[in-house]
């Protein structure tokens, strides 16, 4: 996860020499710290975090020893939320080459399984965590009636300008869910409406075709959650969604100014954080943003 350290400020922390040092500082001044119950070999996983920049910053995860020294096995830069962005039941798993963990809720209104990457491995740890079998006969864990706070980290994206919309459609802050239960309007003056809110695949399909020879695809399409072509990783994923919030904020180390957006995709709202080197435009309330994120999350009983 090297590449996503410019997401953070750290564009040129790219020696190992001096991600040690920053690693250094995690671990001797950490903000947060949190360790497991010893496993049935007697080892202590722990985890020490330390944000440089709003809620934002490094983890460093390892083993505590008999003496109580710890030493890290790997560190990732992690972004909290700032919003709640969906209440579902989360299905954990961990990583089989190194104690890492993932959450996965069935999205019903994404159609598919959302992947993400756990900043805390005390979401790992919850009191209320049930053990279960999966169809496979495997062993994992859920976590009943959690409120999932996304984020997420991105190295490149750029802003688009938003489609136009009638009246109270479904404008920022806005979810398809009310759209279609009609407590919002559902009608834009973009003929795009239907590829949205409703109507048959196949008369979506067709509208489509016949506007694609003449107009850009993203002033038909709304906005998308899908994974990433690019990504090697289950938790990679492409959006375009609409701006509800933006701020900014520095590294306190290097002094990077950062972009912090809240983006509404597809029903669901996720925090992106990205160097302001790395976005293409000026993001405002609004507009739309499109890029490749890595999404992470934290989980609250």
């Amino acid at each position: 996860m090297h590449d996503y350290l410019r997401a953070i400020g750290f564009s040129n922390f790219k020696k190992k020499t001096s991600i040690s040092k920053l690693l250094d500082i995690v671990m001797e001044s950490p903000d947060r710290e949190y360790s497991l119950q010893p496993n049935e070999d007697g080892i202590i996983f722990a985890e020490k975090s330390r944000n440089f920049v709003v809620n934002g910053g490094i983890t460093v995860r390892g083993e505590v020893d008999g003496n109580g020294i710890f030493s890290y096995d790997y560190y990732f830069p992690h972004y909290r939320g700032r919003s709640i962005s969906m209440k579902e039941i989360v299905t954990t798993q961990k990583l089989p080459d190194r104690e890492d963990y993932e959450g996965i809720c069935e999205a019903c209104d994404q159609g598919m399984s959302m992947i993400f990457h756990l900043n805390r491995i005390s979401d790992y740890s919850a009191e209320n965590m049930e053990d279960t079998i999966d169809r496979y006969g495997n062993p994992i864990s859920r976590i009943c009636g959690t409120n999932v706070r996304l984020s997420a980290l991105s190295v490149g994206g750029k802003v688009l300008i938003p489609l136009c919309r009638q009246r109270e459609g479904i404008g920022p802050g806005r979810t398809r869910k009310e759209a279609r239960s009609g407590t919002v309007g559902n009608e834009f003056l973009n003929p795009a409406a239907d590829m949205v809110t409703g109507g048959s695949e196949l008369q979506n399909y067709v509208r489509a075709e016949r506007r694609l020879p003449a107009e850009d695809v993203f002033s038909i399409v709304d906005s998308y959650f899908k994974p990433s072509a690019n990504g090697i990783s289950y938790d990679q994923y492409s959006v375009l969604g609409d701006i509800i919030d933006c701020r900014t904020c520095r590294n306190q180390i290097t002094g990077e100014m950062l972009y912090q957006m809240l983006v509404s995709t597809n029903g669901i709202t996720v925090d992106v954080c990205m160097n302001s080197m790395d976005l293409y435009g000026e993001p405002e309330p609004g507009r739309r943003f499109l890029g490749d994120i890595w999404l992470q999350g934290d989980v609250q009983v």
